[in-house]
């Protein structure tokens, strides 16, 4: 810390306190670490400011990225730089944002903020376009293709110490690698898990499946089905629903290829089946056997329904069928 920067109880967004910088000479500085090194690819920045002074006389520099130890330089080449009291080029503008990702402006930002309120602030590189987000609204993007080689960082300042943030500022959090957000979002109701990062939290999984961790560590596919299918197994094959399933081969009397979407990285997954029960028997899926060799490979499974009466087994088409795998 730098000056008379302080964790101050006064005002917070979660949690009951907040880093407090005044302005003058107070400023946080990191050793270099290469997780700030963004290269040309994603990453995500965010936290939660409160501002005490947005008077037009005054620029004020909230987060800067550099090359350069303390991680304030007068040029943005390297590093991710968001001042308060910008607007795109115009100077001295009353609550403006200006935003420069590794030598690019994210266009003439309207974004304004005031006094004493708290704004939910991101700055996200996805896949070449950056975007500035106040309360979860884009007000500014680019194409920004620049290597954001910076391993310093500055929270509260800027260029030089003569441009220094005065106010609070709350859960800070970047992920290097990974875009958080992507379009208009609702900010976070609450503070960032701070157990081992954030990756010990739920999973946040969608309809289709697809959701992921969306902790330091990135993906978790592992955790997630890589593929799965509801299907009428009677007559021509027809799938109901499916998440990764292309189409379904019928090799004969209760006999199926699921064929992947997508190919899975290697054979050794798992799948779990079940299909109806009625009145011919019991039904059971297993995978495919020929003289003992498992149907398993990256494009698809081969499965058999059995149905299973008194004491001998038959295939057979089942009116209902399911099938989920899991894997890597």
């Amino acid at each position: 810390m730098n000056g008379a920067s302080k964790i101050s109880t006064a005002q917070s967004k979660f949690g009951g306190s907040s880093l407090l910088l005044d302005g003058t000479g107070d400023y946080i500085s990191s050793p270099s670490t290469s997780d700030l090194a963004f290269g040309t690819g994603d990453f995500t920045i965010e936290f939660w400011m409160y501002s005490s002074d947005v008077s037009s006389a005054t620029q004020r520099g909230v987060f800067q990225t550099s090359d350069t130890a303390g991680g304030l330089k007068t040029t943005y080449t390297t590093g991710v730089v968001l001042v308060q009291g910008l607007n795109g080029s115009t100077a001295n503008l009353n609550g403006g944002l200006y935003v420069n990702v590794c030598g690019t402006v994210l266009g003439s930002s309207v974004a304004v903020v005031s006094v004493n309120t708290w704004y939910h602030i991101a700055i996200v590189r996805n896949s070449g376009t950056s975007t500035l987000y106040v309360n979860g609204t884009s007000v500014g993007s680019a194409t920004t293709t620049g290597n954001c080689s910076g391993t310093y960082l500055a929270i509260g300042g800027y260029y030089n110490t003569s441009y220094l943030y005065q106010g609070y500022i709350d859960e800070l959090r970047i992920t290097n690698g990974y875009a958080r957000y992507t379009s208009n979002f609702t900010p976070p109701a609450a503070a960032f898990s701070n157990t081992g990062g954030d990756v010990g939290k739920a999973l946040v999984v969608n309809s289709t499946a697809t959701g992921v961790s969306i902790g330091t560590a990135g993906y978790f596919s592992s955790q997630l089905a890589k593929a799965w299918v509801n299907f009428n197994g009677t007559g021509t094959v027809a799938i109901r629903d499916s998440y990764n399933v292309s189409s379904i081969t019928d090799n004969g009397v209760g006999d199926y290829t699921i064929n992947y979407g997508t190919a899975l990285n290697n054979s050794n997954y798992a799948i779990s089946g079940i299909t109806d029960y009625n009145e011919s028997g019991l039904h059971r899926v297993i995978v495919y056997r020929s003289g003992l060799s498992h149907q398993y490979n990256t494009l698809g499974v081969r499965i058999q329904i059995i149905a299973q009466v008194g004491s001998s087994d038959a295939t057979q088409d089942p009116a209902f069928a399911s099938l989920m795998v899991l894997g890597n």
